[in-house]
């Protein structure tokens, strides 16, 4: 009777017949993906309304009425990249805790946590009304009136369209892989630790705030030449102040200016 001899898996440490080892499959980076100058001039004005629309800019109003508000925006966008143009350098851990990147005063040094009733800072704004002095937050961000109260605002009874909500759960799910790929993290260890990392690492590398950080902001990291070990955002690698930095710089930044 003949017995079949069962081979076994080869590993990386086998020899090639040519007696070399064979090479390791290495990890290929992502494409950045190119900028240009958009002609808004050769637009439609229904193109021209989809996009103020990707933007959250107002769709009303007449074709150069779209273009300005969209050349207004690429404007804001070129002048928040400004400090990073000037060659100031990545923002380190240690300067940001001392006075985050585009913070109007100092952080409170207070150690009580959130504060509650007539001292809470989105109390203060509401009462001093929205021409009132400005108010700040507790890492010294100077808080949006409009976003405040829009936030306390009762909805509306009109809702979102099923195809609406999958259609933005879809772009969310693309840009998600997206920054995962660039920033060098495996979708199975990210985490909400992980998500405020990669914005703070951002906002440190291009000297802009955190609230302002978006997804152009990840490609534009990308094209300066900025590249990330995925494991640096895992909160496991994180020690317990550096967690306890990226909670604070979260709180409350979709309220401020």
């Amino acid at each position: 009777m003949s017995h079949r001899t069962r081979k076994r898996p080869l590993h990386d440490s086998d020899i090639n017949v040519d007696g070399k080892q064979p090479k390791k499959t290495l990890k290929a980076e992502p494409t950045p993906i190119e900028r240009t100058e958009p002609k808004y001039d050769s637009l439609l004005k229904l193109d021209l309304q989809k996009e103020c629309t990707s933007r959250g800019l107002i769709k009303s109003g007449n074709k150069p009425d779209l273009i300005a508000r969209l050349e207004a925006a690429d404007k804001a966008k070129r002048d928040k990249y400004a400090n990073a143009n000037a060659k100031n350098g990545p923002i380190s851990k240690e300067a940001a805790t001392k006075r985050p990147i585009g913070a109007k005063v100092p952080p409170s040094k207070s150690k009580g946590g959130p504060k509650f009733g007539k001292n809470n800072p989105q109390a203060k704004i509401l009462a001093r009304g929205p021409s009132g002095p400005p108010v700040f937050d507790e890492m010294g961000f100077e808080l949006d009136y409009n976003k405040v109260a829009g936030s306390r605002r009762r909805p509306g009874c009109r809702t979102m369209s099923y195809e609406k909500y999958e259609e933005m759960l879809e772009q969310d799910r693309r840009e998600g892989d997206r920054k995962a790929e660039i920033m060098g993290t495996e979708k199975n260890k990210i985490s909400a630790v992980t998500l405020m990392a990669w914005d703070d690492r951002i906002s440190r590398d291009l000297s802009i705030p955190y609230h302002l950080v978006d997804m152009e902001d990840f490609e534009e990291w990308y094209r300066r030449g900025f590249r990330a070990e995925g494991a640096e955002f895992e909160a496991k690698n994180m020690s317990e102040e550096e967690r306890e930095r990226l909670t604070n710089i979260s709180i409350g930044s979709a309220f401020r200016k």
